[in-house]
């Protein structure tokens, strides 16, 4: 009696778990049924978007995937230079957010090689007549050639029109424009968001030589 009323509890709690896992599953599977752009068709957006063809590339991720309430495709590809991720409304096709970022080398240190060891010479003495020394001259002073100048780092408004120009945008069209330097993976660089209609632009620019290192744009529908 005891086993049936056992097995009776457990086939009731497993009866009710499916319907809870079914009843989850409705709102996803109705979501799926209404996607309209294909994995194939995300992904020639994001070529398109990014100026670029399949040759070379390498397709790290396409997958369908929720964000803010919104079935989007997630697509990551990168080539020798540069890593790109895209998110696509699956419904219209909209590039809702793009990330570049350029891929850092690590920077091979230079290796000094020791100086070459020579054999001992032995001397051997050789006798001269004695010779009548001219008057000592002091060897002619040879200038020391002055160094080259470094580069000159950019500065904070240099970093501002460089991302503004990179976005096709003027100082007076942009809002919340903000600009800092700050480490990123070891690369002194200058962060520069700010806000155009209804986007977010972020762009990391390079202390050294002022090259645009990432940049970012969100749309926010």
């Amino acid at each position: 009696m005891l086993k049936k009323k056992i097995l009776l509890s457990a086939s009731i709690v497993l009866i009710i778990s499916l319907l809870a896992m079914m009843i989850s599953a409705a709102p996803l599977v109705k979501d799926v049924t209404s996607v309209k752009i294909s994995a194939q068709e995300a992904e020639n957006i994001a070529l398109e978007k990014a100026g670029l063809t399949r040759d070379g590339l390498r397709f790290e991720r396409t997958e369908l995937d929720r964000e803010r309430g919104k079935l989007v495709w997630e697509v990551d590809f990168e080539n020798e230079n540069k890593e790109y991720s895209f998110e696509i409304d699956a419904v219209t096709g909209k590039i809702l957010r793009e990330d570049i970022e350029e891929e850092r080398r690590p920077t091979t240190a230079n290796t000094t090689q020791p100086p070459a060891t020579e054999p001992p010479v032995t001397e051997v003495p050789i006798t001269e007549p004695p010779v009548t020394n001219p008057p000592a001259t002091e060897p002619p002073v040879t200038e020391p050639t002055p160094e080259k100048p470094t580069a000159t780092e950019i500065t904070r408004e240099d970093a501002i029109n460089i991302a503004l120009k990179e976005a096709g945008l003027s100082r007076e069209q942009v809002r919340e424009l903000e600009a800092e330097k700050d480490y990123e993976r070891g690369t002194l660089v200058y962060e520069v968001e700010f806000e155009y209609g209804r986007n977010e632009y972020s762009y990391e620019i390079r202390v050294s030589d002022g090259k645009v290192l990432t940049n970012s744009i969100e749309i926010d529908d």
